[in-house]
């Protein structure tokens, strides 16, 4: 569910928004749960739209633009939906899963696959809380992306978490733009200043985890990340909490951030840990 539409195109069928304004508004649902739709399924394109004060509500897939952007399968091999110069502020994302598995929550959009484009679009003064309070575990929380999987990672182009942003979870991979970059994803000139504040495991500044032959190019990380996770293994950093093999980091910069996290853990001004092997 979402303002604009549960669905944003479907297989097939493209859907295409330009100069759409949600506002002072308010989306509750269990899953797939969207500013401004809950699922974009499109060779479309969203162009110059907002998402602004408004508070959505849900179990998983959550995002202050949409939960979920992906083609459909008749659709993969398709040019995928592009997202150009679309901003998400003053949203109040409340997660409230207290049964553990894969939550997916983000400022912009909770999952995506086969490939999505993301340029010139943004996250402000957004607040994305994690209400759960039992000993589950949770996965993929960030301030703009949660997940990319699937075969096609998404590319994101310039766009950004910006100051104000707060992030509180009790999750699996946390990151201040990109919670789960699974597949090979390129982040170029992007840029996150979410505080992030974690109990669980992988918690970076910009990405909580990174694989999949992932490409960071010139993006920055500026907000203070806060862990309570006590294991041993945590992970807590500046900018990726784990990389894997492939991935690669090409100028980019942890600036004016301060890490706090319990001793033991894996602690990095840039990375926590790089590789398995």
């Amino acid at each position: 569910c979402g303002v604009v539409g549960g669905f944003l195109g479907t297989d097939g069928l493209p859907g295409s928004c330009e100069n759409v304004v949600v506002k002072n508004s308010t989306v509750t649902g269990t899953r797939y749960v969207g500013g401004f739709s809950g699922l974009t399924r499109s060779t479309g394109s969203i162009t110059g739209c907002r998402v602004e004060n408004t508070t959505l509500t849900s179990t998983s897939y959550i995002g202050g633009f949409s939960a979920y952007a992906d083609l459909g399968s008749s659709d993969k091999y398709e040019v995928p939906a592009i997202f150009r110069d679309c901003h998400v502020s003053d949203v109040t994302i409340n997660q409230n899963n207290t049964t553990g598995g894969d939550i997916y929550t983000a400022g912009f959009v909770g999952y995506t696959s086969y490939g999505t484009s993301f340029i010139d679009c943004s996250v402000k003064a957004t607040i994305i809380a994690d209400k759960n309070t039992s000993t589950t575990t949770l996965n993929d929380v960030a301030g703009f992306l949660a997940r990319s999987s699937s075969t096609i990672g998404p590319t994101c182009i310039n766009s950004h978490v910006l100051a104000g942003t707060t992030i509180t979870a009790k999750a699996t991979r946390v990151g201040g733009f990109v919670g789960y970059s699974e597949v090979a994803t390129t982040y170029n000139g992007c840029s996150s200043a979410a505080a992030v504040t974690n109990g669980g495991n992988y918690t970076g500044g910009f990405a909580g985890w990174a694989c999949g032959s992932s490409m960071f190019k010139e993006c920055s990380a500026n907000g203070n990340v806060t862990s309570t996770f006590s294991g041993k293994t945590g992970q807590s950093v500046g900018f990726c909490g784990y990389a894997t093999k492939g991935v690669s980091f090409n100028g980019c910069l942890v600036e004016n951030a301060v890490v706090n996290a319990p001793a033991g853990q894996r602690i990095g001004g840039f990375v926590g840990q790089l590789g398995a092997s």
